[in-house]
């Protein structure tokens, strides 16, 4: 479900987060690109949690605070990808 979530940002909004990364710089290491990485995943994360409520919680009837519990194991607040 990660991997499905991570494709469709990059596919839809990948080209949207051109501009923050190349103003933040090319130094992958600088705290500037690392806000923008820490942001990008955040949206993703948030994405992902939505993805996973929906699918697991509303649609299959799964224990929602189980859900939340394992996603937030997989895709953990704070990652950044």
């Amino acid at each position: 479900m990660a991997g499905v979530v991570n494709e469709h940002f990059e596919e839809n909004y990948a080209f949207d987060c051109t501009g923050a990364r190349a103003a933040a710089g090319d130094d992958e290491q600088s705290l500037d690109r690392i806000a923008v990485e820490a942001t990008i995943s955040d949206l993703k994360r948030d994405m992902f949690l939505e993805k996973a409520r929906i699918e697991l919680v509303v649609l299959r009837n799964i224990d929602s605070n189980f859900i939340m519990t394992t996603a937030d194991k997989v895709f953990p607040k704070g990652a950044i990808l």
